[in-house]
């Protein structure tokens, strides 16, 4: 009874991870001789920051022997700063593009559509930066398309300020949303459609959207 746990860094759309295992069921069932209804296969999304504690050191570093694929990496404690992973790295926004984008009121996002490749149709929104972050919220909350989209797909891409970047898409808690609230006041005082964009329901639809490489691979 095969039950294959794959865990890797988040970013990844739910059709990636369909296909990866539709993929690995098939190789199991050719390779090992097991019917379908026996094998079973998990995947785990273990952030940046817990893969080293969570993954490498119990999982890889501890069982190095046992692997019959081992890694060309090692990590240094901080997963941003990583021997051999510099096309997984995860990127972060320059002064430059974080300056444009705040001053223009023109960001348009296209989470991926189901199929993990295709950009959905771009959707106008207001956006905000507080201190290195890209910030946006859905004007009709967790029920607005593009944010189901970028929650399901978990990337795509924006354009903005004359700027095109391949993003991931990370939902927002705590207290930054308080922050988020006073960016968007002092970016869209003059609108009528503040008030809207702080409430309760948008602030429970934030979203930080992060630059990536394109087609770039992650745990």
């Amino acid at each position: 009874m095969p039950h294959v746990t794959v865990k890797l860094w988040p970013g990844k759309s739910e059709q990636q991870k369909k296909r990866l295992s539709d993929e690995i069921v098939k190789d199991v069932m050719s390779i090992l001789d097991y019917p379908e209804e026996s094998v079973s296969i998990a995947i785990e999304e273990v952030g940046p920051k817990e893969w080293t504690k969570s993954v490498y050191e119990p999982e890889i570093q501890a069982k190095w022997d046992k692997l019959y694929h081992q890694p060309g990496y090692k990590p240094s404690g901080d997963e941003s700063r990583q021997i051999g992973m510099s096309s997984m790295t995860q990127k972060t926004w320059s002064k430059d593009e974080l300056r444009k984008i705040a001053h223009t009121d023109d960001l348009h996002i296209s989470p991926f559509r189901e199929d993990g490749k295709t950009y959905g149709t771009p959707t106008w929104i207001w956006s905000v930066v507080v201190d290195d972050g890209l910030y946006v919220r859905a004007y009709n909350g967790k029920h607005s398309r593009w944010y189901q989209a970028a929650m399901r797909q978990k990337a795509g891409r924006i354009t903005a300020g004359g700027i095109t970047k391949e993003v991931s898409f990370e939902p927002v808690e705590g207290a930054i949303n308080d922050r988020i609230d006073d960016a968007y006041r002092a970016k869209y005082k003059s609108s009528p459609y503040l008030g809207p964009m702080i409430s309760a329901k948008t602030r429970a639809a934030t979203v930080k959207i992060v630059p990536r490489e394109p087609n770039a691979s992650a745990f």
